[in-house]
């Protein structure tokens, strides 16, 4: 190294000790005050990794995904037929990373891996097929309660039925 990139050096800083301290006592406190140093620094990194880890067994749900404001959205098993169905209903794939957000939930048939799809609709499209299935299952409804569910003709199944209910003394 030459004189002058010495000379361009900042020089290093030399404290002298204070009256009644000795040069020990000055070490120590430097090494004291580096430590605690340190320790702030360590405590700001456990800090930042606490918030961002996950403890290993912590119970959570295997299938919690952000909803997304407008949208209901589903896990879809990977059955024979199923997805399709549900994009021909009009459900899309939830998307990360350009690919299907997907879980491993169980085994197929086959005893292979099961998957499921996170898909979503327009909350409108969803809320007219629940009204679509409503109206459905309130037909049927009223025909059970008035006797007539997969009622034929002349199937006389339920008949007339009368009773005399009587109270008190016969």
């Amino acid at each position: 190294m030459s004189d002058q990139s010495a000379a361009q050096q900042a020089p290093e800083k030399v404290v002298a000790p204070k009256p009644g301290k000795s040069a020990d006592d000055l070490a120590r406190e430097t090494a004291e005050a580096e430590a605690a140093k340190g320790s702030q620094t360590a405590d700001t990194e456990i800090a930042g990794e606490r918030q961002a880890r996950r403890p290993l067994g912590r119970r959570e749900a295997k299938l919690h995904y952000p909803p997304r404001a407008g949208f209901v959205r589903r896990w879809i098993n990977d059955w024979p037929g199923r997805v399709e169905n549900a994009k021909a209903g009009g459900w899309k794939h939830v998307e990360e990373h350009g690919k299907p957000v997907t879980r491993n939930v169980g085994v197929a048939e086959s005893g292979g891996p099961l998957h499921a799809y996170l898909m979503e609709i327009p909350r409108q499209f969803y809320d007219e097929d629940q009204a679509d299935k409503t109206q459905g299952l309130n037909e049927i409804d009223a025909q059970i309660y008035g006797g007539t569910f997969n009622a034929e003709p002349d199937d006389k199944r339920y008949g007339e039925v009368r009773a005399r209910v009587q109270r008190g003394q016969g």
